[in-house]
């Protein structure tokens, strides 16, 4: 049986599991709460057959378990997009910080990449774009989608920002490009936000991993 979800489906309950895997005979609670207001509610725990609801896809097919009675939701604020937090991190003067990331998404618009006080880097389908109260510059650099990067970004007297493309297949060498500031940078201390400006602003679609700073 193939189902097709309604055209006015709308997701006014959102939640997650707790934990997200368990074991036969575990525990498992469910956090719901309520996007457009609070109230009442109906909840039924299935066996996912299929969650494949695209027009050329198998369809939603889906075994009831269980159904779930008498559940108030309250209100609760949903911020899209997931992010990162490395707090109450020291200033830095000279050092770098080195990290990679894997992009899913590329346009014209920018997408954060981290942000630490009035020290951000983006990218865009341009390339690499980097602010900072003393100074802004840019790396071009025709990135792909779903490729793993190398970001460095230095920092001192003379900065520089250098990235390197991880190659796919055995016929492809690795590439790299660097661009060097003319003014000093540094980073200014405080809380380091990783794939978004602010919560569910300027998100970076894609994945990032391997942060270090190295002083």
């Amino acid at each position: 049986m193939k189902e097709q979800l309604a055209e006015s489906f709308v997701k006014d309950i959102v939640g997650y599991c707790n934990p997200l895997s368990v074991l036969p005979g575990q525990d498992v609670g469910f956090m719901l709460g309520a996007w457009n207001g609070e109230g009442a509610a109906e909840a039924e725990i299935v066996r996912l057959i299929s969650g494949d609801d695209r027009p050329h896809g198998t369809g939603l097919i889906e075994k009831s378990v269980v159904s779930l009675e008498n559940i108030f939701v309250k209100y609760q604020i949903l911020t899209p997009g997931s992010y990162g937090v490395i707090s109450d991190l020291p200033a830095v003067d000279v050092g770098e910080l080195t990290f990679w990331f894997y992009p899913t998404l590329v346009r014209s618009s920018r997408q954060t990449l981290m942000r630490q006080d009035t020290l951000e880097v983006c990218m865009s389908d341009a390339g690499l774009h980097i602010t900072s109260s003393q100074d802004e510059f840019y790396l071009s650099a025709s990135l792909q989608e779903r490729r793993w990067y190398e970001l460095t970004l230095s920092f001192g007297p003379a900065p520089s920002l250098k990235i390197r493309s991880q190659p796919i297949g055995p016929g492809e060498r690795e590439s790299a490009a660097v661009v060097t500031a003319h003014k000093p940078l540094f980073m200014p201390g405080g809380d380091l936000l990783l794939a978004e400006s602010d919560p569910g602003q300027s998100c970076f679609n894609g994945r990032l991993d391997g942060v270090v700073i190295k002083t």
